[in-house]
């Protein structure tokens, strides 16, 4: 493939016309670093001057281009090979190449080329925008982070469209069309290329470049505080996004200092309880009379269970309900779990075990519970999700086989807990699974923590506590670590422990919660306590990297899967709280694996 794709390239690169080179590079360019197929009109639209005088459009481009590109039957320009792309953009020795950052420099700049147009809001309320300009409203961040750091040209068209009412005309584009979550993209990308600009330039005109910098940085923060905030009015009417969104958000936010302070506004604002943005970025609505008792990050959505038998699903780039919600099982339910993948939760009620497709909402199975009826206390997808493991009550470890034809129950572990002299040993009130489904802690009231091995089961010991008052304790919370043998966990009295079960190795420090949740990748643990204080903590050393207080008893945590949100439940609501300390974290962390 290579020597024909030599040929290729060298069939460009001998054009006797300076032009013709000139335009297969645009066309390349576009066509390689586009964030998905172009068609025809858009990549007519995106030339602009270099297209014009083209009698054949479609005809031309693809001679050009020597067979690099191909036209379909849908008007879709494409690369002929995905090895095609891979060989203009990865060989700079090449008879003809496609430097990567030049491309989505051209590409930037062409986006914002149509989102600052003149008369680019009066289209917008006409329904007489181009076709490319969806292309450019939903992808010019992505371009910009790849675009080299150092590149003037790329900051001034940046801090132009920063600087105008454009950036509020994209923002209307993006709610009139239900791409909010743009917006949270959109903050990603622009706090990753201020990030890999350097700081001590020595350019004479230092203090201009900081003033555009801070500029980008605050718009980084209302970007995605704008969706948490405000979208459900900018998903019912996108133009308040000119005059009545910008007098509501904080005096330090870009927004209101270009927008919301004008002497000639109709609306004005007073009695702000801060100056800038918190760190909550949404709050979540279950309806009147929905009382929530625990949250959890299933992929890109949000669940939160109501026992009385609803789990509501938001979306975690908007924060409004998806198509599934609210899920109805009908009846009590006890506990949810979602599989690894996102693609399925299981809800645990008291009469039946119900399957169901985060997609759609819609149940894929139902199964009776046992006539029993113990309460499951933990609850994990195995098996390629072909079945349920259920921790409960009766001390039992039983895997559910999910197949829709002949759903069956069996018997996987029967805990026989060891007598301990002075202790009373009664029905568990709390297990942890580990992730592969291979290890299981069992809590009861009064009595030390136990860890299994389930195959067997093999019991591996008792948690335990390191100081003589409150020896027994009583477990509220547990969790293992993913990525080795250790329980992070938590007593009543509201004491963080770290055990070993293997090593025997027990760590505990005070911390005042009540409840626990850990990070996917086991770096850090979120508590909770009933008076609404929210810490967290890494999990190696236990340092307290943030804190907040808020009103009500906190009765769930969760993070999010990139670590860079948790999110908490409340009762009648939760909320979704995105802290800087998180943020820097995670950019930290980043760098330390680089």
């Amino acid at each position: 493939m290579q020597a024909f794709y030599d040929r290729m390239a060298s069939s460009i690169a001998k054009k006797s016309e300076s032009a013709q080179r000139t335009l297969a590079s645009a066309i390349l360019q576009y066509v390689t670093t586009a964030l998905h197929v172009l068609t025809v009109t858009e990549l007519s639209q995106a030339l602009h001057e270099e297209a014009l005088g083209m009698l054949d459009f479609q005809r031309s481009i693809v001679d050009v281009c020597c067979g690099f590109i191909v036209i379909n039957n849908d008007g879709y320009v494409a690369m002929v090979h995905h090895t095609a792309r891979e060989y203009l953009l990865d060989g700079a020795d090449r008879p003809f190449h496609v430097e990567r950052s030049g491309a989505h420099k051209r590409v930037f700049l062409t986006c914002m080329r149509f989102l600052t147009a003149v008369g680019f809001r009066a289209k917008i309320d006409n329904k007489e925008q181009p076709v490319f300009l969806n292309y450019a409203a939903s992808s010019w961040h992505a371009h910009l982070v790849a675009t080299a750091a150092d590149d003037g040209e790329v900051a001034e068209a940046l801090n132009k469209f920063l600087s105008g009412r454009w950036v509020l005309t994209w923002i209307q584009v993006l709610a009139s069309t239900d791409q909010l979550r743009v917006l949270i993209q959109a903050s990603r990308h622009l706090s990753r290329y201020l990030g890999k600009q350097r700081q001590d330039d020595d350019y004479p005109d230092q203090r201009q470049i900081v003033v555009k910098r801070e500029l980008a940085r605050r718009w980084a923060e209302d970007f995605a505080k704008v969706v948490g905030k405000f979208g459900g009015i900018l998903r019912q009417n996108p133009g308040s996004i000119h005059k009545l969104i910008p007098p509501f958000c904080p005096p330090n936010s870009a927004i209101y200092q270009q927008f919301g302070k004008l002497k000639d506004r109709s609306l004005v604002v007073s009695g702000f309880s801060s100056e800038s943005w918190d760190d909550s970025l949404a709050r979540l609505s279950f309806g009147l009379g929905n009382y929530a008792t625990s949250i959890s990050a299933v992929g890109a959505q949000i669940a939160t269970l109501v026992p009385a038998g609803s789990v509501f699903l938001h979306d975690s780039s908007n924060f409004e309900e998806t198509v599934s919600s609210c899920i109805k099982h009908g009846g009590r339910v006890y506990t949810m779990v979602s599989n690894r993948s996102a693609t399925l939760l299981a809800t645990y009620g008291y009469h039946t075990i119900k399957l169901w497709q985060t997609r759609t909402g819609n149940c894929k199975l139902s199964i009776d519970n046992l006539p029993s009826r113990p309460r499951p206390l933990a609850l994990l997808f195995s098996g390629n999700d072909q079945s349920l493991l259920v921790g409960s009550d009766d001390r039992m470890i039983r895997a559910l086989n999910l197949d829709p034809e002949s759903p069956s129950w069996q018997t996987v572990a029967d805990l026989e807990e060891p007598e301990l002299e002075g202790h009373f040993l009664n029905s568990p009130n709390h297990m942890a699974l580990d992730q592969k489904g291979k290890l299981v802690s069992v809590a009861y009231r009064g009595h030390p923590l136990s860890a299994w091995e389930i195959d067997g089961p093999v019991h591996i010991g008792h948690c335990w506590r390191t100081r003589d008052v409150l020896a027994r304790g009583e477990v509220i919370e547990a969790v293992w670590h993913p990525h080795q043998p250790e329980i992070l966990g938590l007593y009543i009295e509201g004491v963080i422990f770290r055990w070993r079960p293997y090593d025997d190795e027990t760590e505990e420090f005070a911390a005042g919660a009540s409840r626990l949740a850990m990070s996917a990748d086991g770096s850090l643990i979120v508590t909770g306590d009933v008076r609404g204080t929210v810490k967290v903590f890494t999990t190696a050393d236990f340092t307290n990297i943030y804190q907040l207080v808020s009103e009500d008893n906190v009765l769930g945590l969760a993070f999010s899967p990139d670590l860079r949100r948790f999110y908490d439940v409340r009762g009648n609501y939760g909320n979704v709280w995105e802290p800087n300390a998180l943020l820097k974290y995670v950019e930290q962390q980043s760098k330390d694996t680089e």
